[in-house]
């Protein structure tokens, strides 16, 4: 556990607002039940979700010991924020009915970028890769669907 020793517990708030932001639509998505379908395999849906969870969960709760501030102004900071906006964008997209293979790419693909963004501009290289492994599962569910 060698790796560990730089990492401490701590709670990272602007994490947990990004994840919420992130989260916010698959809420809506999971209580209405005249958007279901997009999950497709059940299998991969669930394993997708819970490393999904685990990353973002990780992303909250471990932190760097000399972590650098976020800068919205970075690379990294810039790419969080434009692949939040395009989740949402493509969000709206699939509940007003657009319902096709670019749009569920979009949202397989856009929170977890967002995601990964975030976490390698804070450093927290154990939060990234549970999501990297969520992106690939999501990505490979949602072709699995579709093709």
């Amino acid at each position: 556990m060698k790796f560990l020793k730089n990492y401490k517990w701590g709670i990272d708030y602007l994490a947990a607002l990004l994840f919420a932001l992130l989260i916010l639509p698959n809420i809506v998505y999971w209580c209405i039940p005249e958007f279901a379908g997009l999950d497709g395999n059940r299998v991969t849906a669930v394993i997708s979700y819970i490393l999904e969870f685990l990353g973002g969960g990780c992303m909250i709760a471990i932190l760097h010991k000399e972590q650098k501030k976020f800068s919205y102004f970075t690379l990294t900071g810039t790419l969080t924020w434009l692949f939040l906006l395009l989740s949402y964008v493509a969000w709206i997209f699939y509940f007003c009915g657009f319902a096709n293979i670019a749009v569920a790419l979009f949202l397989a693909v856009c929170p977890g970028v967002a995601l990964l963004a975030f976490q390698f501009a804070r450093q927290n290289y154990i939060a990234a890769a549970p999501t990297a492994l969520y992106v690939l599962l999501h990505f490979i569910g949602v072709l699995v669907v579709w093709i």
